[in-house]
């Protein structure tokens, strides 16, 4: 909190990884949402009229596991809606956790076949976002995360155009606003933002908001690549400055 106030933020966002109903270090359990809806509303309340404290939560999709309708019991500011996993016979298997468990899902699912992997990864992008109950799209191609300069696929695909379309037709029908996450770049994975430029520009054409986040794990990273991220937006077509709690830019 007291980083963000140095930095001169007018408001912060904690959206945690909410609960979910299968095995993962990096989900807070059911039982722990309380303590930690406790902890903002009291950061709320210490720090009125310094910063605006929003409370959030992210939100995971798991297909025919766990729909997002899970996350109406846990009250919230805003949500971020997510994929992290892709799901085969029950199972859930995280698509982002490393280079190597991602290409041994690639080798065991889908038969080596990249490609059939990210369609896959964004069908579910679009599944959840047609599904709704959250006001902020996560990291919508997350699945690029260890394909930087393109070393494991082509992203430039007409299938990957199409698939992307279908997502952001799906957000403007449920008024999502398209995150714009810098977090991998402040981590190392990534020299450009989630979601890739063509698609921000995409945003762009289609009029959808997008709100800026660093998705920060620590408090040095709470602006990663803002400077950067805001030059893209521009270039993008999105003029001005953000505007609003969430840190939107109007398309």
């Amino acid at each position: 909190m007291r980083a963000a106030v140095a930095k001169g933020f007018d408001a912060i966002g904690f959206s945690d990884h909410g609960p979910i109903t299968v095995d993962c270090a990096c989900n807070m359990r059911a039982e722990d949402f309380a303590a930690y809806r406790d902890e903002v509303r009291r950061l709320q309340t210490l720090f009125r009229g310094q910063i605006d404290v929003l409370f959030g939560l992210e939100c995971d999709w798991l297909k025919g596991i766990q729909p997002m309708s899970f996350y109406d019991a846990f009250e919230t500011d805003y949500r971020i809606g997510s994929v992290h996993f892709l799901c085969f016979d029950g199972e859930a298997s995280a698509v982002d956790f490393s280079a190597e468990s991602q290409e041994r899902m690639v080798m065991s699912q889908f038969n080596g076949d990249w490609e059939a992997f990210v369609l896959d990864y964004y069908r579910n992008v679009e599944a959840m976002t047609a599904a709704g109950g959250f006001e902020i799209l996560g990291h919508l191609d997350l699945v690029r995360k260890f394909n930087e300069g393109g070393r494991l696929y082509s992203e430039k695909a007409a299938a990957f155009n199409t698939a992307v379309a279908r997502i952001l037709e799906a957000a403007a029908d449920n008024r999502i606003a398209v995150e714009v996450n810098t977090g991998a770049v402040g981590r190392g994975w990534r020299s450009s933002p989630y979601p890739a430029f063509w698609i921000l520009k995409e945003c762009r054409r289609r009029h959808l908001p997008v709100a800026l986040n660093s998705d920060a794990h620590a408090p040095g990273g709470l602006d990663a690549f803002y400077p950067q991220a805001l030059d893209l937006l521009r270039e993008a077509g999105y003029g001005g400055g953000p505007t609003g709690p969430l840190r939107l830019f109007e398309g």
